[in-house]
């Protein structure tokens, strides 16, 4: 079927049309949501070097007595020493306190050292 419109050639017709049906499609992908635009990357994992050289990829829970708890999917949560760390990397901040400091009142919030682990 052929659209013609009076007083107007075939030529402008066709190129009318040919517009019209761009800007419709491009309405319709401007309305999809961009699925990549929405995704932020995900974090690097945290990485745990134990002292016989093997690696595990996950994240740092905690560490409190000498011993560092470790999440790492496979294995699940690891209970570590110290003793048997050689290195430990993470983009996390964290807090880092002694044993007198009482981290939960609001007196103490403004004194915990907070930053990146060395």
């Amino acid at each position: 079927m052929r659209l013609r419109f009076p007083c107007q050639s075939a030529t402008r017709t066709r190129r009318l049309l040919a517009a019209a049906t761009l800007t419709a499609a491009l309405a319709a992908c401007m309305a999809l949501p961009c699925a990549a635009a929405d995704k932020k990357p995900a974090p690097a994992p945290d990485v745990l070097v134990l002292s016989n050289g093997d690696t595990l990829h996950g994240k740092l829970v905690s560490e409190s007595g000498g011993k560092v708890v470790f999440h790492s999917d496979p294995l699940g949560d690891l209970t570590i020493p110290w003793a048997n760390i050689r290195e430990l990397k993470t983009t996390g901040t964290y807090a880092v306190f002694n044993a007198k400091t009482k981290p939960r009142s609001q007196k103490n919030l403004g004194n915990l050292p907070v930053g990146t682990i060395d």
